[in-house]
């Protein structure tokens, strides 16, 4: 049997944001597990720099190179928010 996740609310991850404290988002951040997923999250961002840099986002038509060029910047995006995520944006506010 497969077992279903639980979709959480926005209001009861709000609340479980604000019990983090500064020392237990530290204690995360420099954890072995995240530091490895945050030099995959660099190294992926990386790759889409050399990418670019390879023309891999070279398209016939200047629409399409727009499209591939806009999806590109899009991933690097997230990847440059999760890379510096800080407890405060974490919470959503300005402490």
């Amino acid at each position: 049997m497969v077992e279903q996740k639980r979709v959480v609310s926005k209001e009861e991850l709000e609340r479980a944001l604000n019990q983090v404290e500064r020392e237990q988002f530290l204690a995360w951040r420099e954890h072995p597990v995240t530091e490895a997923l945050l030099t995959y999250l660099h190294n992926k961002r990386e790759d889409l720099k050399e990418m670019w840099a390879d023309g891999a986002f070279a398209a016939p038509s200047t629409d399409e190179m727009a499209i591939r060029n806009a999806a590109a910047q899009g991933a690097a995006s997230v990847l440059d928010d999760l890379l510096n995520l800080d407890e405060v944006t974490l919470r959503g506010n300005d402490e």
